[in-house]
């Protein structure tokens, strides 16, 4: 569907509806040469407990995932992805066994509130959770984790079922939703602070992410984790490629750097940074032995504001990292939904 509007109206409606995530990640990659060192990561086999049904997206189903199930703790450093579809993944810290769910989004389509799903909604393309599923992921999880009070990152429908005993760590208006919807242990975190978490093995501090408002609005929030043991692994996430370049100096190099691949631009207005240089500029600054690619749109979309242009991919991203000698040998992750990747560091 083609819209006309002008571009200050539509901007109006991102800002008051929130950002469209958005990109598809499609055909096969290339390898030129030089480029990063990309490795498959084995798949650890685990006795299933809880699974959510993973489809072709003509709802056929292939088989299934145990998402819920925690891997074993190990002495070497690293953490284990298991993307969700959209914002939402598991990310688990492999030497304190510490798991945080981030940006749920598990129950029901995907719109922003208001009647907005006559512009826009999301469905899940490959994962299927039932409120029984969801809640024994959740269960599963030490805590979870919110960078944007956007129904996209903070999902109200799924929030809606899950326990509310489960501690959240959330930006201030995000954890404002959460707490008016029952929830009993939230930590507001808001730019340059730091907060301890999962009985003290997980350290969090929040930087100034992505703006998804107009100029003057206050940016939401990007995070690095620490895990707190000797030689943990460091993580920073950001599902914009947006930030402030001070508050991110000041977090110090990472191991791992969570990312989106894509730029996504809806009538000119950019909301997704992932394929600029400035994603290249925050990877230089972090210097991470590892990225993974955040494939935060990866989902089927219908509606007006679901025309959006994109610029980038992982292939291209791979190429881009190629050409920076700090980057080189970074090596790069491109998650499937439901299925673990193992980043041994």
């Amino acid at each position: 569907m083609y819209i006309q509007a002008p571009v200050s109206r539509l901007r109006c409606l991102l800002w008051g509806h929130g950002k469209l995530v958005g990109q598809e990640v499609r055909g096969e990659l290339s390898r030129p040469a030089p480029q990063p060192r990309t490795r498959t990561a084995p798949h650890r086999p685990m006795t299933p407990r809880l699974h959510a049904t993973i489809s072709e997206p003509r709802e056929q189903s292939t088989g299934s995932a145990s998402i819920s199930e925690r891997q074993p703790k190990t002495d070497q450093k690293g953490v284990t992805y298991t993307a969700l579809e959209g914002n939402a993944f598991v990310l688990e810290f492999r030497k304190t066994g510490t798991r945080v769910l981030v940006d749920p989004w598990l129950i029901g389509p995907l719109d922003f509130g208001g009647g907005s799903h006559l512009l826009y909604q999301g469905t899940k393309r490959a994962l299927r959770f039932t409120e029984a599923s969801a809640i024994e992921l959740a269960r599963s999880c030490d805590l979870i984790l919110i960078t944007q009070s956007i129904n996209d990152h903070c999902h109200k429908p799924t929030l809606a079922v899950l326990p509310r005993d489960i501690p959240v760590v959330a930006a201030p208006g995000a954890a404002t939703v959460v707490q008016g919807m029952g929830y009993t242990s939230v930590q507001a975190c808001d730019h340059g602070q730091s907060v301890e978490a999962a009985g003290g093995r997980l350290s969090i501090k929040a930087s100034q992410g992505a703006l998804t408002g107009p100029p003057w609005a206050k940016r939401q929030n990007g995070y690095r984790l620490v895990e707190n043991t000797e030689q943990g692994a460091r993580v920073y996430y950001e599902p914009h490629a947006d930030f402030v370049q001070d508050s991110v100096s000041e977090l110090g190099k990472v191991d791992v750097v969570i990312t989106p691949p894509t730029t996504i631009s809806l009538v000119g207005y950019r909301v997704v940074h992932g394929g600029s240089p400035q994603n290249l500029k925050l990877l230089t600054m972090l210097a991470p032995d590892a990225v993974i690619a955040l494939k935060n749109a990866d989902f089927e979309e219908k509606g007006p504001l679901a025309s959006y242009t994109k610029q980038g991919d992982v292939a291209t991203m791979r190429v881009d990292m190629a050409k920076i000698g700090a980057l080189a040998d970074t090596q790069l992750y491109e998650p499937e939904p439901g299925q673990p990747i193992h980043v041994m560091l």
